[in-house]
């Protein structure tokens, strides 16, 4: 297991290296999820900023640090410049809305995350997110079931589970969802569906990413009716374009403009 310290080390070096400073790092994937498998590797995302000039030129060069893969893959790190990001956040991206509340953090400027958080709730389209999420669902049904055998594979179930429960959660609270699958799991009213779902968690930190399992009919029954009740209810919502000057002004703010 990876510790902080060593993945500290390694943006502090790879920052020095490219001439950029990391104003926020955090876990992105299971381990942020709360759902790490024994051979879960580690997803380290950082925003990263250069310096004023940088941004005040005619090209737009790359605005992305690697994968940078490391240790036979058991640390991925993947930077984006600050421009990306808040670009990202004013289009409501939920990938990096999850960066900004990942409950693991490597590294944080207290008030550029507070100003990025309060940004992304002003720009949070719930549609949009929960598409997003939906999205993932569908992609790890593909992925993780065998229709023939019966059975999934848990890792991909799990990520069934909680973008689903995240894309209820946006849809009914028109809040970005919490991280932890914790989070979501304790807002389910029916205690024995949650309680199955408690058992696979916990099975799955004890297996690795490759196990196979026949999921409770139950369960599947639940979660299955539920993304078809959010399918439905996204298909009669709409989306917005939403006005950038807010996002313009802060990134001004932030690279000293």
């Amino acid at each position: 297991m990876l510790t902080r310290e060593f993945i500290k080390t390694r943006l502090a070096e790879v920052a020095a290296e490219r001439g950029v400073t990391v104003r926020y790092a955090n876990e992105s994937g299971s381990r942020a999820w709360g759902m790490a498998s024994t051979d879960s590797d580690y997803d380290v995302r950082f925003i990263y900023q250069h310096p004023k000039e940088w941004y005040l030129r005619l090209d737009r060069p790359k605005d992305m640090i690697g994968p940078i893969m490391e240790l036979d893959g058991e640390l991925d790190l993947v930077g984006w410049d600050l421009r990306k990001v808040m670009s990202h956040i004013a289009g409501s991206n939920a990938g990096v809305i999850e960066w900004l509340h990942s409950p693991v953090v490597y590294f944080e400027d207290t008030d550029f995350l507070c100003r990025l958080r309060e940004l992304a709730a002003t720009y949070l389209q719930p549609n949009k997110v929960a598409a997003h999420y939906l999205g993932i669902a569908r992609s790890a049904k593909i992925a993780g079931y065998d229709e023939a055998a019966g059975d999934w594979n848990l890792k991909k179930y799990c990520y069934y589970l909680r973008p689903v429960l995240a894309a209820e959660f946006v849809l009914t609270e028109e809040k970005n969802p919490p991280v932890l699958l914790s989070d979501l799991l304790v807002r389910m009213p029916q205690a024995d569906i949650r309680r199955e779902v408690e058992t696979l968690i916990a099975m799955k930190e004890t297996v690795g990413e490759g196990h196979r399992t026949v999921i409770p009919p139950a369960l599947d029954h639940h979660f299955s009716g539920l993304k078809a009740i959010l399918d439905e209810k996204l298909a009669s919502g709409s989306r917005v374009t939403t006005d950038r000057a807010a996002a313009d002004t802060l990134f001004r703010e932030l690279i000293g403009y």
